[in-house]
């Protein structure tokens, strides 16, 4: 097959015979959900794939009062329920990835199952971190002990 490139890129896009951007066509200045498409309309039936994105990738043109051609084009996959897990990806953890999102758990600093009206409700941001919170480990005085170091500071500093 061959595609003549006319000085108009919406030429080879009204005209793609693959249907790449059934979603809407991305912004020129970030490609991701072009690609992202690309690789959606390349799947036969009843198939998965995965994507690895930058997390601005899931969030940029979230928030805008306006129409956002990336917003909304996420806003598309959300709505045909076609994205299953966002997963924020820790340093060396493949395992452990693959055993939450198989089994379908949360797990602190890991991951959260959250429904299409959560995503819609946050204006279609996928970004990890809205969802997912990094796990903490500093730990957390009981109430007596933090208010003897209190009065004990305040004693301290009158003094």
């Amino acid at each position: 097959m061959t595609v003549k490139v006319g000085k108009n890129k919406n030429q080879v896009n009204n005209n793609d015979p693959y249907s790449r951007f059934a979603f809407g066509y991305p912004p020129s200045s970030s490609a991701d959900w072009g690609w992202i498409q690309h690789m959606f309309a390349s799947l036969k039936d009843e198939r998965r794939m995965a994507v690895v994105l930058d997390t601005g990738a899931v969030s940029r043109g979230s928030g805008t009062q306006s129409t956002n051609r990336e917003r909304d084009i996420r806003k598309k996959f959300v709505e045909k329920d076609f994205i299953e897990a966002v997963i924020l990806l820790p340093e060396s953890a493949i395992s452990e990835i693959a055993k939450v999102y198989f089994n379908w758990e949360e797990k602190e600093g890991l991951s959260k199952v959250i429904t299409n009206e959560e995503t819609a409700k946050n204006d279609y941001n996928s970004s990890p971190t809205r969802y997912v919170a990094p796990k903490t480990e500093e730990k957390v005085l009981p109430v007596e002990k933090a208010l003897g170091k209190l009065r004990k500071a305040e004693e301290e500093k009158l003094s």
